[in-house]
């Protein structure tokens, strides 16, 4: 050990786009919230593999949430919000596949009929992030 601590001083983009505390927080849990709540209805349905499923794919997003985070002194708010987008569209798209061919949530599977498309939320803020960004940039 060095007796250097790691720079803490987030890295800023070509952009307007910063890194903030709040709202790097919110992206975070309005990705993985859904998941561990129904997680939990999961677990009270006594669906064992599902809900460890769901938990895993909420864990996937707090995880790179925190790892981006962790190392926002040297990646730029652009490519780091983009990182997250991925994650929770992955997560998502196996959390929704999950739940789509679970017999334990038959009771509400014509509502989840259309899933891929809810997926479609992913690639449009990721879209308007960069468009964001770009709108802002210094010369």
């Amino acid at each position: 050990m060095t007796g250097r601590t790691p720079p803490t001083t987030p890295r800023e983009g070509a952009g307007q786009l910063r890194w903030n505390s709040g709202g790097w927080a919110g992206s975070v849990l309005g990705m993985s919230l859904w998941m561990v709540l129904a997680a939990g209805l999961a677990l009270a349905e006594r669906a064992w593999g599902l809900a460890g499923g769901l938990a895993a794919c909420a864990a996937l997003v707090v995880g790179t949430g925190v790892a981006l985070w962790r190392v926002r002194a040297s990646v730029a708010p652009l490519p780091a919000v983009l990182g997250l987008l991925a994650a929770g569209f992955v997560a998502a798209f196996v959390a929704l596949r999950l739940m789509a061919g679970a017999p334990e949530v038959a009771r509400v599977q014509g509502q989840l009929e259309h899933w891929p498309w809810w997926l479609a939320i992913f690639p449009g803020v990721a879209v308007l992030m960069v468009v964001i960004d770009r709108k802002g940039r210094r010369p």
